[in-house]
């Protein structure tokens, strides 16, 4: 019984208090608020924002990449490679777009590393 009176005690109370805070007056202005700075603008990060703090290196005959914070994007390791049989340079990249950890990729055979990097989209 002294559970139920203390509850509902508590329930009165509290009705009380809130029927006299959540009175008073509001007001509504005719000037429009002002527009938010380019620099506001620029120092958020959205949904589609830029990887940031990405490095890449050569790794075992291909590419290690990767980036301290996707801010919504991801990237992939890439890497050049010259044919044995033909010199051709040879372009590759990782296959999936990552947005953390590691990204990979590796010559293919009879192929030599010539260059690494990174690529980064912004979704």
């Amino acid at each position: 019984m002294t559970k139920r009176r203390t509850i509902s005690l508590a329930g009165i109370v509290l009705a009380i208090a809130f029927s006299l805070g959540v009175q008073g007056t509001a007001a509504a202005s005719d000037t429009p608020a002002p527009a938010p700075s380019a620099v506001q603008a620029a120092d958020e990060v959205g949904i589609a924002g830029w990887p940031t703090g990405c490095s890449y290196e050569s790794w075992t005959n291909g590419t290690v990449a990767s980036c301290d914070a996707s801010n919504g994007g991801h990237y992939r390791a890439l890497v050049r490679c010259r044919s044995w049989d033909s010199g051709a340079i040879i372009h590759r990249s990782a296959l999936n777009w990552i947005s953390s950890g590691d990204s990979y990729v590796f010559c293919p055979p009879r192929t030599s590393y010539l260059s690494s990097g990174i690529e980064t989209r912004s979704t």
